[in-house]
């Protein structure tokens, strides 16, 4: 199971201008899932693949693999346009990112696994994620 989001919730992540607005549309359907969660983590703007594309096509992969063994786990992928959308039109939006949207994401308490793919410690935003699921305490998954 992965979650997912109602056509009303895609309305509201198109037209987000902040990432506090995507990160309430995210807890929502992160609550709605009603278990403990995992996120697959790893490059997608930088490192990886060094195209963003060739990494959220292996991002998508690696989803996949772990929904199919029937693992909970939040998507970010409805989320990724908008999130690019915003970074680029905030001042330290790649910053900006990790703190408004992730951060508060992951201190819910809802993420309980942290899936690393291959080659995460190429990208600064996956670097990140590890330190915050290391400072609590999560599981920590090395694919």
């Amino acid at each position: 199971m992965r979650t997912e989001l109602s056509p009303e919730e895609t309305t509201t992540v198109q037209h987000a201008r902040t990432f506090a607005e995507l990160a309430e549309v995210a807890r929502a359907a992160m609550e709605r899932a009603g278990t403990s969660l995992a996120i697959v983590c790893g490059p997608i703007s930088t490192g990886g693949a060094e195209s963003p594309e060739e990494n959220l096509r292996i991002f998508e992969g690696f989803i996949a693999r772990i929904v199919h063994a029937g693992i909970a786990v939040f998507d970010q992928m409805p989320f990724e346009r908008a999130l690019g959308r915003i970074k680029h039109a905030v001042p330290d939006g790649a910053t900006r990112l990790l703190n408004e949207f992730y951060l508060p994401l992951f201190e819910s308490g809802l993420i309980t696994v942290f899936y690393f793919i291959p080659r995460w410690e190429t990208s600064l935003g996956a670097y990140w994620e590890h330190a915050q699921a290391q400072r609590l305490n999560k599981c920590i998954i090395y694919l």
